[in-house]
């Protein structure tokens, strides 16, 4: 770039980097009154306006300023210039609900970056990392440019850009259930943000390690990044930043049932987005929504009808999709708070509505589908309606896809959980028992650990069942008595309400029995009881006969185990290669199949004492009096 105030621009950069907002107007404002200023220098000064506002979510602000920039920019024919010009406008699309103007905006960017013609500069990488950021054609194409981008500014040492690319990814992760990566990825960048004293880039961090311990259930660590947050954000003026954290606080308080505490925190959020005038983003709607469930659960109708009508307003005034999915969204669920058939029959059609649109945002198509399928269920209970059952498995199943394609892990074990429930009412018990054990393998590879428990205590609650379920298929119950003896009812509320994702789930150990090694032909190759009591021949002989049994009917593979009832006996069962491992309990599976899981995977690795004794177990050569007490030793390091 051509002129005089290049050290003068450096400086308004490190302003911006660190939040010193008003200083760096008002030196952007001093440099740009200078008659020597060049034309390339004015424009940048008018991009870092942009940006500023950005940040301070001034969106209209900033989107005149991002167009102002980009005329300048056109007339010197400065491709840079021109880029950079169009940076922040696709995110404030986006949070509009502009989706279309959201991908002109990235289109025309791509188009400029393919025509610069020097490609191997570090001015080049470093909008190409930048665009990177932006482009999302899909969920997974989105990962794979982010990982792109954090690849480029790596390497190029473009710090904040990777901050961003940490920041946007984690908030990728959080949506599609890897709370895990999630948070490694937050703490990366509020690091690195740390250390080269980027402001936005701490505030992100800080907002995102918040939300990813919501999401993971540690209620009470959330509380205190989100307070961390609040007290940054009251530094500056920022009041869309200071409305989005309350809509969170609402809503971690919610998560609490601490109803009142959740009450206050969306009115303020409602009354900052007002006063700010922030209300072209689906952030007013979404908070006025949030805060309904709320006025709904404590009966505070009147207000709920009030906020209601605000929504309409916001939806007739902007005409935008999202707005009308949240209005009708809104509207349905404050109907179903009315006992009439027609005020059921008005937010059926309206749910319908919101289901058959193509809009991906997650929690309201989570939202939509959990209520729709309550409706359902509400008929089916009133006329043991067969079609209505269809028009029920056929939203989940939908559900499932959906979840499936965006890679929503948390929405898709919450869809094959309910699945499964409707297999088991169809009297289909071995396909609700494969969903029940997809459901908790995807919840175990994820780390979503509230909700591994929730499906591991269904699938126990099932195996005590078995024989209820088995009678049921003979002499065929009602539909209704089906659903009762489900307690899908009971779920959908917990999921209409997001409980289920961070209730508490009583932990509780199982007492170990033994521990047995069997070859193919059902031979016992290896065995280990935990307790004083002699395994009696005959109780052994009845096991070894129902796992053989159980084996003969179901495809044992490697990746899931398997759990059978015997008794008051639980056997998790696993095939590695020619051998059966099988774990005897009593009480709750969760805590029992990772320890089984912990010893399978060294199994498969040798990374323990198998590495040293699995040779001679395969083989069937009898261990040495030092070689048992050492896997005695080792297997009750496990399981006891």
């Amino acid at each position: 770039m051509k002129g005089v105030f290049l050290k003068e621009l450096e400086e308004i950069e490190s302003l911006i980097n660190s939040g010193k907002y008003d200083k760096a107007l008002n030196q952007i404002d001093l440099v740009s009154s200078q008659d020597a200023i060049s034309a390339e220098e004015k424009i940048s000064c008018t991009i870092f306006k942009y940006r500023i506002y950005s940040e301070l979510s001034k969106y209209a602000e900033a989107i005149k300023l991002g167009e102002k920039a980009f005329e300048e920019s056109q007339k010197l024919n400065s491709k840079f210039l021109m880029f950079d010009s169009l940076i922040y406008s696709p995110y404030i699309y986006f949070l509009a609900g502009e989706y279309e103007l959201r991908k002109e905006k990235v289109k025309l960017a791509g188009q400029i970056l393919d025509s610069f013609e020097d490609r191997d500069s570090s001015d080049f990488f470093l909008r190409k990392a930048r665009f990177l950021t932006m482009k999302s054609d899909s969920f997974e194409q989105s990962l794979e440019n982010l990982e792109e981008s954090i690849k480029i500014s790596t390497k190029f040492g473009f710090d904040k850009i990777l901050v961003d690319s940490y920041q946007m990814l984690a908030n990728s992760y959080i949506w599609s259930g890897e709370i895990t990566k999630s948070i490694r990825l937050n703490q990366k960048a509020l690091d690195l943000s740390m250390k080269i004293e980027y402001y936005w880039g701490i505030n992100c961090a800080i907002h995102g390690l918040a939300v990813n311990y919501m999401h993971k259930g540690e209620l009470d660590l959330a509380l205190d990044y989100f307070l961390r947050g609040k007290s940054l954000i009251e530094d500056i003026d920022d009041p869309h930043g200071e409305a989005c954290l309350f809509l969170d606080l609402g809503y971690l308080y919610w998560l609490k049932k601490d109803l009142k505490s959740a009450l206050e925190y969306y009115r303020k959020s409602v009354s900052i987005f007002k006063e700010a005038k922030i209300v072209s983003t689906r952030h007013l709607p979404w908070t006025l929504f949030r805060m309904n469930l709320v006025l709904i659960e404590m009966e505070k109708y009147e207000e709920a009808h009030k906020n209601l009508e605000q929504i309409e307003l916001m939806f007739l005034m902007k005409d935008k999709p999202i707005f009308r999915l949240i209005y009708y969204l809104a509207k349905a669920v404050l109907l179903k708070t009315n006992t009439d058939n027609e005020s059921w029959d008005e937010a059926t059609i309206l749910l319908e509505k919101v289901a058959e649109e193509e809009i991906v945002y997650l929690e309201l198509n989570g939202l939509v589908i959990f209520n729709l399928c309550d409706v359902y269920l509400k008929e089916i209970q009133k006329s043991n309606d067969l079609e209505v059952f269809g028009k029920l498995k056929d939203r989940i199943m939908k559900l499932t896809e959906m979840a499936r394609e965006q890679k929503s892990h948390i929405l898709l074990i919450q869809a094959l959980l309910l699945q499964s429930k409707l297999e088991l009412i169809d009297l289909d018990i071995e396909s609700s028992q494969s969903l029940l054990e997809k459901a908790q393998t995807l919840a175990e590879e994820k780390g979503i650990i509230k909700l591994a428990k929730v499906v591991s205590n269904e699938y126990d609650i099932l195996l005590d069942q078995l024989s209820t379920w088995e009678d049921m298929s003979k002499y065929l119950p009602s539909l209704e008595e089906r659903f009762e003896f489900t307690h899908i009812e009971d779920y959908l509320n917990r999921m209409m309400r997001n409980y289920i994702i961070h209730d508490d789930v009583v932990d509780e150990e199982e007492s170990p029995l033994f521990f047995l090694i069997l070859d193919k032909k059902g031979s016992i190759l290896f065995s280990e009881l935990f307790n004083d009591l002699a395994l009696e021949e005959e109780l052994l002989q009845e096991i070894l006969s129902v796992i053989a049994s159980f084996k003969t009917k179901e495809s044992l593979t490697s990746e899931i185990i398997k759990r059978i009832k015997f008794r008051n006996y639980t056997i998790a069962i696993n095939l590695q290669g020619d051998q059966l491992l099988a774990y005897a309990f009593i009480g709750k599976s969760y805590h029992a199949l990772k320890k089984l899981r912990l010893l399978i995977d060294e199994f498969k690795t040798f990374t323990s004492q198998w590495n040293v004794f699995f040779e001679k177990i395969k083989d069937n050569k009898e261990l040495t009096f030092s070689d048992r007490k050492q896997l005695s030793e080792y297997l009750e390091s496990i399981f006891m």
